[in-house]
């Protein structure tokens, strides 16, 4: 096979991670050239200000060597730039009067640094700090110079002054706003930075505009707007940047702010695409590691031409790398709606403030000053906002290992969207040790290094705790049956045998076990019905009284029906149902006629269970839930009990579900375990309707609701269930699927 050819423009961290994953897909698909401006391989251009402060050395920072590309081979053209792309002839020209054919061009050429439009900026000792070379010239003039400015005070400029302070500049940081880092901090931790700056010797200057820069041909100072003048023979800006969108704009691509692309990443012209920070997608332009890698991983997908599924708009969060300076934020760290608020800790003599932001008693924000503690744990409440109660109690319990709030699928990377599960698998099937190990197998912490701390706990589990041991679905396969749950749901196979043929089932006709697994699973996620066994008994019926009540018409029909012995015999259920046997073809018609037949299929939800209080709200609330949610498939048998208020029944709780009138309220229980109270009886049935669509989609076949429950978590649950938009939704998902089993059990196979 011909290989297509793939040129990147631009040798970035955006570019590596999607040729990463098309390699590692499917190597054979592609011959990628790479053409890069700078003379180095691919770095991280995030840790930069990590060698600045000799925390990390090049080597740590580099993403690939020159043997990687070799051994992929990958054609790599470094210290060239693309000044023309003939979109024609579908051809670049790079400065070196290269022409590189394509098939598939990506554009990934970043950005610049953006210099403020003052007098002077262009004397020596004037830097950005965006590139290797930049950081060599800043080392090279702080041997012989002593003092230096940074202008802007985001989390790039902070860090660059911890590391000209380090380096033993005299080191003053300007900013224009009341505040340093102002969408990571709020006023407190600001101020606590700013102490922690000035004790280290950084003279800090907030509210501060920089109008000039001072000097002859070399700078020796800095003018500011209110006059003031700070001394500096070395100043650096770190005033944001703007995206590098000058080629495309010469060759007829579109552009506003950056390059415009649709949600594949392609520009207006056919198989020319954008990623990275000179994109410009539904309005925004990202310069952040995350959602940069995301852009690489669709544009990957899309080339290797597989499905898209674009994931939530994403939690962002900071870390700052000063080694002394532990600061961390992540979502909202202000609180100015009305359904918001928060929580502070301050000891002002350790230097230690901790902030949690709560939107409707959700976790929405957290902010950590000076000891960072759980705070890796918490980034994962804020991302599914977790309700108050629960975070404050947690925060009085003993501290844990930073992993033990993480479950398996949880992503310990965010930049690499790399989960605990497959960091733990790495280290026990690759007998990984160390940090770097466990970096170079999974890609981990290879962004931008906020995560390392989590994947050297992960390094110290032992070893048990690192696999988990593995149950099969049955003996006729070495499968999971979270394995083939997720196959039958996702993939839609079209039976049973062909799910046996894709995991290589080791019977051909299954056993006890599998068998009538995989026919609910067909019939939950498909409404495909292969076999429902035998016939429905038509000599036994059990008409659907609503609330089990009797009316005197049906009194007088089945008294009829007993005399005529058309109908053997009644009986009273245990369910408050009359059971008729002995029912002749002509008495089925005729009750059939009358009145809705009760399903005899066991795992159907078909009768809901009410006290002897004789409240009239109980058996409304009962008539009606039962009308709405009869006849619904479940992966097991689940009852459900309503008692009002005068109810003195002690067993009602520990039915699978039990709706409990109390003072006032109804208190909801699970499994015999109080799971919410709602105030009102109107917002019961889209509760319980919405609670059981979420059980039906994910629990496994047999598993009491009660079990299936204890496995998801019951916060996480609840959480989405009171979170109205996926409520009103599953709610629609349920009456849909509702409506596709009684369709369903009219046929028979």
């Amino acid at each position: 096979m011909v290989k297509r050819k793939l040129v990147f423009i631009g040798n970035g961290m955006a570019s590596m991670k999607c040729i990463e994953e098309i390699i590692q897909k499917q190597p054979e698909l592609y011959a990628i050239t790479v053409i890069g401006k700078e003379k180095h391989s691919a770095y991280n251009r995030i840790k930069l200000s990590s060698i600045l402060q000799k925390s990390e050395s090049f080597a740590e920072i580099q993403l690939k060597e020159k043997e990687w590309y070799t051994a992929h081979d990958i054609t790599l053209y470094k210290g060239e730039s693309v000044v023309h792309i003939d979109t024609n002839r579908k051809c670049v020209m790079t400065d070196a009067r290269r022409a590189i054919p394509y098939d598939k061009l990506v554009i990934a050429t970043g950005s610049s640094p953006n210099f403020l439009p003052i007098q002077g900026v262009s004397k020596k000792g004037i830097y950005a700090f965006r590139t290797i070379d930049d950081y060599e010239a800043i080392c090279a003039d702080a041997m012989h110079y002593q003092q230096a400015a940074v202008i802007g005070g985001g989390v790039l400029g902070v860090e660059v002054a911890a590391g000209l302070q380090m380096a033993g500049l005299e080191t003053t940081i300007i900013h224009y706003t009341e505040r340093l880092m102002q969408r990571q901090l709020d006023e407190t931790a600001a101020g606590l930075l700013q102490r922690k700056f000035i004790r280290k010797g950084i003279q800090v200057k907030t509210n501060a505009h920089t109008i000039a820069c001072l000097g002859g041909e070399r700078v020796e100072g800095v003018l500011l707007k209110n006059g003031d003048i700070v001394d500096a023979d070395l100043v650096v800006f770190t005033t944001g940047i703007r995206p590098n969108i000058q080629l495309a704009e010469n060759h007829g691509i579109h552009t506003r702010k950056a390059i415009v692309v649709n949600d594949v990443m392609e520009t207006n012209i056919p198989n020319i695409y954008a990623i990275g920070e000179c994109a410009e997608h539904q309005g925004m332009v990202h310069g952040l590691v995350q959602p940069i890698y995301e852009q690489a991983s669709v544009l990957a997908k899309h080339l290797l031409g597989e499905k898209i599924t674009h994931t939530p708009k994403p939690i962002y969060s900071t870390k700052l790398k000063i080694p002394d300076l532990p600061i961390y934020s992540a979502g909202c760290i202000e609180h100015h709606s009305p359904f918001m608020s928060a929580v502070t800790y301050l000891d002002e003599e350790q230097e230690v403030y901790k902030k949690f932001v709560f939107e409707r008693q959700a976790l929405a924000g957290i902010l950590f000053v000076g000891e960072l503690g759980n705070a890796d744990q918490l980034l994962q409440d804020v991302k599914v906002g977790r309700d108050k109660s629960v975070v404050m109690k947690a925060l009085h319990e003993k501290p844990s290992s930073p992993l033990d709030s993480l479950k398996m699928e949880d992503l310990v990377c965010q930049c690499q969207t790399v989960t605990k599960e497959t960091i733990l698998k790495s280290i026990s099937v690759h007998q990984l040790t160390n940090l770097d190990e466990v970096k170079k197998q999974t890609g981990a912490a290879t962004g931008c290094g906020g995560c390392q701390e989590l994947v050297r706990a992960c390094c110290q589990l032992p070893s048990h705790e690192q696999t988990e041991s593995q149950v099969f679905f049955c003996p006729c396969t070495e499968v999971e049956e979270q394995t083939i749950f997720s196959f039958i749901k996702k993939q839609q196979p079209v039976n049973a045998e062909e799910i046996k043929r894709h995991f290589q089932w080791k019977t051909n006709h299954g056993c006890g076990i599998c068998r009538p697994a995989i026919q609910y699973y067909l019939e939950q996620f498909q409404g495909s019905v292969e076999k429902i066994g035998a016939a429905e008994q038509e000599d036994m019926l059990i008409p659907q009284l609503y609330g089990g009540r009797l009316d005197l018409d049906f009194l007088k029909i089945i008294t009829s029906l007993l005399e005529n012995r058309l109908i053997e015999q009644a009986e009273l259920t245990k369910h408050k149902r009359i059971r008729l046997i002995g029912v002749s073809k002509q008495a089925a018609q005729i009750v059939k006629n009358h009145w809705p037949i009760m399903p005899n299929e066991k795992r159907r939800l078909s009768h809901i269970l009410s006290c002897d209080c004789d409240d009239p709200a109980v058996t409304s609330l009962v008539m009606e839930l039962e009308r709405q949610v009869e006849d619904t498939l479940l992966p097991a048998v689940t009852s459900i009990h309503i008692t009002g208020a005068s109810c003195t029944c002690k067993l009602a709780p520990i039915d699978d579900i039990c709706l409990k009138k109390q003072l006032g309220e109804w208190n909801i229980y699970i499994g015999g375990q109080l799971f919410y109270t709602l105030a009102h009886s109107s917002e019961l049935i889209p509760f319980l309707k919405a609670l059981l669509e979420e059980y039906r989609k994910n629990a496994y076949f047999q598993e009491s609701i009660g079990d299936w429950l204890s496995r998801q978590g019951n916060i996480s649950i609840r959480e989405k269930l009171l979170d109205e938009e996926i409520r009103e939704e599953l709610c629609a998902q349920f009456d849909q699927s509702r409506q596709g089993n009684v369709r369903h059990k009219e046929v028979k196979v």
